[in-house]
């Protein structure tokens, strides 16, 4: 049974997975991949031996994580294969086989223990094999095995099921062998991943279920808690701090939505609906299986506690799998969330395991339990076919969520490949710079920080370092900095290039349009011609149902959409401001605020654009009966390759009508604030001072704005970027993630900040918004100012 329970597992896992193969390297692995080349190509050895007594490969301002024993099955992949991919994904597919295995044995193990009355070795078999099965193709499972970074979860697992089926046998027979076999394998998964931590008191909970007895209990594991003690205290030494983590903006943004991620349970419902919605369009088959099958394991259960004579003893292990699931959610706390395409669902790959346990044991009745054999045969069947059913969906559905991963990496080395092409026809003399390079494709992780971008284009994926020559302007997922734009649109040793996300391909057209867009500042304010409104029904928006938003044909009266053209010529570098009214039938009533939303959006209607961008939304004040909207399209990227190509779609509660529509210049609606000196823009689009450096010098202006009396000047904290944290694009209030504040006394002039002031090498931004007399801000925050006080790739 054994030899077949291996046979199967090993054609589903190739079944599902064998597509990785084909992919290539994303996001993290850029940062890894150098390192180990620098180690063991370049000849510093040294540098793995710092994943031992500091931060993994030295990344201080994303994550502070550690693991050394994870990277150095990275390093066994790189000599072994260096910078072929399919090599590492092939390993990772063997790890992900050997857990399946593992988990089939655990699963074993403790079922016959558990039915050792009945001696229901058939029921044990029959558990352990949809268990295994089951956690071998489960969708969450597809970022785990398809990601080369995502191996920490697989090498974490893999020592911690060791650990565990060691602890078994040790409970029996008490080997010593099996002891300390147990031991090196759990300080292993302690250096492989922050969520084995959780293991000594997974061992805890597995002895005293065997045992009953909690001096012996205690005694057993006196050795395991002091490894993990004295673990814990290496790892606070080697990361600065005893939490480490996510850190910066990432980290505080997760942080900040604890309660919120773990309370709602979107994620248990993405558990339960593993679908990814960015990848599969149309997924409603799936989920209609996945429904029905959940339907009858919910009446299964059910008859299972209405036929079972001695329920209470399955419960028990269902209840004690429980506490292991909540265990390991805990230890994953900072990072308890997956998106609507799964990314994040790597945090579940060993939490599978216990959860599918404690199901498949209250599903899956024993002859002891009901003494009816007709009644036992037909809920024992209809239990294995249902399983089937999951395993078979669940399969189709991972398979699908492999394909996504290999589709992002082929698009990513699509995406090198063009630079590659681009910087090489021209002068050596000229940089490039590349705006709005995919931080997500098909759902799954991207060049999430411009830092990524370093790996790809760099020695040893590239045979010459092509990094120096590029400035990614990508500091931020969302927005860009008009000014340094133009700036360096106005730079002749500078080429300026669009990534359009659509047709996946460089645009070449935005340095010419931007370069005219200056030529045309005389152009201040410029209607635009509105299109007579249409009405249709309220549609509740969300992300993951992009389509329903843009092409809402549905008939009503809830809201009105209207179309604005803006004229073919450059309208790069400019703001929409939008005038409003109230109409006489609604100025005497009072709005709810589900009733006082505004979206700003491209027109899709005619469905050419394939967007993965959401509107842009404003809250209207439920008071008032005129209103102004400022529309920054200046700071969205995603503007500059449409417009003027597609028309604007506007959204109003009916009670709105539109009067105006105008597109001004974006100089004109916020602050100036530019860097004096030479200081260079290094590749990842962060201004980088030298060490002769003391202070940083900036010019500003608000002089051109009403009432501006003087400057509120804000730093950031380390690591964070402001505007991840706004609502509605740019800030008109102080944030609390600022550092520190400067407050000048004049409208426009100079003002420098000592380096001294910031507390860490780390990024930082700098930006400012103009005040009153009084010391109010009067309007928002202009482009913050990016700063890298370190050389990412050296630290």
């Amino acid at each position: 049974m054994f030899y077949i329970v291996c046979i199967t597992l090993a054609l589903l896992v190739g079944f599902v997975y064998y597509p990785s193969l084909d992919a290539y390297f994303t996001a993290d692995d850029f940062w890894h991949i150098p390192h180990l080349y620098q180690a063991l190509s370049l000849g510093h050895p040294e540098l793995l031996w710092q994943n031992f007594c500091g931060p993994w490969v030295g990344k201080t301002t994303f994550y502070l994580f550690y693991r050394p024993i994870t990277e150095l099955s990275l390093a066994a992949d790189y000599f072994l294969y260096g910078k072929n991919a399919a090599g590492y994904h092939l390993t990772s597919i063997l790890f992900h086989y050997a857990n399946c295995v593992l988990v089939y044995l655990i699963g074993l193990k403790i079922l016959s223990l558990n039915d050792k009355e009945s001696i229901d070795t058939r029921r044990s078999q029959l558990v352990s094999f949809l268990v295994a099965a089951i956690f071998a193709v489960h969708p969450c499972q597809a970022e785990a095995v398809s990601w080369v970074l995502a191996r920490a979860d697989l090498v974490g697992a893999f020592f911690c099921l060791i650990s565990v089926y060691a602890a078994l046998f040790y409970a029996e027979n008490k080997s010593k062998v099996l002891y300390a076999v147990m031991l090196v394998s759990m300080l292993f998964a302690f250096g492989s991943k922050e969520l084995c931590a959780a293991l000594p008191f997974i061992l805890l909970i597995v002895f005293y279920c065997r045992n009953r007895d909690i001096k012996d209990t205690l005694k057993i594991m006196q050795a395991p808690f002091a490894l993990l003690i004295t673990f814990l205290i290496i790892r606070a030494c080697a990361l600065g701090t005893p939490l480490g983590g996510y850190v910066g903006t990432h980290g505080f943004k997760l942080n900040e939505s604890f309660l919120e991620r773990i309370f709602i349970p979107y994620v248990w419902w993405k558990l339960a609906h593993p679908i990814n919605e960015h990848f599969i369009l149309d997924y409603v088959f799936y989920d209609t299986c996945l429904r029905y099958a959940y339907i009858v394991v919910a009446l299964l259960i059910v008859l299972n506690v209405c036929f079972s004579q001695s329920i209470q003893r399955r419960f028990a292990l269902t209840l004690v799998s429980f506490f292991v699931v909540m265990l390991l959610m805990l230890v994953n706390f900072q990072v308890w969330t997956v998106c609507n395409s799964m990314a994040g669902s790597r945090i579940f790959y060993l939490l599978l395991f216990p959860l599918l346990l404690c199901i498949a044991n209250i599903v899956v009745p024993s002859s002891i339990d009901i003494k009816n054999q007709k009644t036992n045969k037909i809920l024992s069947w209809s239990a294995f076919f249902a399983g089937l059913l999951l395993a078979g969906t669940f399969s189709i559905l991972c398979n699908l969520g492999v394909q996504a991963w290999r589709s992002a990496a082929i698009k990513t080395q699509s995406m090198q490949k063009q630079i590659v092409q681009k910087i090489d026809s021209m002068p050596l003399s000229k940089k490039l710079a590349i705006i709005n390079l995919p931080p997500i494709i098909d759902g799954t992780v991207s060049i999430f920080v411009p830092d990524f971008l370093f790996g790809l284009m760099s020695p040893p994926l590239l045979d010459k370092d092509y990094w120096h020559r590029i400035i990614c302007l990508d500091s931020d997922l969302k927005t860009v900095n008009m000014q340094n734009i133009k700036d360096l649109a106005c730079d002749p040793n500078v080429e300026i290039v669009f990534w359009d996300q659509n047709i996946n391909s460089l645009d070449q057209t935005l340095g010419p349009r931007l370069r005219q867009a200056e030529l045309d500042q005389h152009k201040y304010t410029e209607p635009l011609k509105i299109d007579q409104p249409e009405y249709f029904k309220k549609l509740d928006w969300r992300i993951s149902k992009n389509k329903d938003f843009y092409q809402n044909k549905k008939s009503g009266a809830d809201i009105a959409t209207y179309r604005l053209c803006p004229p073919q010529e450059a309208q790069i570098g400019r703001d929409l401001i939008l005038t409003l009214s109230k109409k006489i039938e609604w100025q005497n009533k009072k709005l709810s605020k589900a009733e006082n939303l505004l979206y700003v959006s491209f027109d899709d209607s005619d469905k050419r654009t394939n967007i993965d961008h959401p509107p842009l939304m404003f809250e209207l004040p439920v008071d008032a009966n005129s209103i102004k909207v400022v529309v920054p399209l200046s700071q969205e990227k995603s503007w500059l390759a449409v417009l003027p190509k597609k028309d604007l779609r506007v959204d109003l509660p009916v009670c709105f009508k539109m009067e105006e529509a105008c597109i001004v210049n974006c100089d004109s609606l916020k602050a100036k604030l530019a860097l004096a000196g030479k200081i260079e823009q290094g590749p990842n689009g962060y201004f980088t001072p030298d060490n002769s450096v003391k202070k940083l010098t900036f010019n500003y202006s608000c002089a051109h704005m009403k009432d501006a009396c003087g400057a509120l000047v804000e730093i950031s904290k380390p690591n964070c970027f402001f505007t991840v944290y706004t609502g509605t694009l740019r800030d008109i209030k102080s944030s609390r993630h600022a550092l520190k504040s400067i407050k000048l006394n004049e409208p426009q002039g100079i003002f420098s900040i000592p380096v001294s002031e910031f507390p860490q090498p780390a990024y930082y931004q700098i930006r400012l918004a103009p005040v009153s007399k009084e010391g109010r801000i009067i309007s928002a925050f202009g482009d913050p100012v990016s700063m890298s006080l370190f050389t990412p790739n050296k630290n």
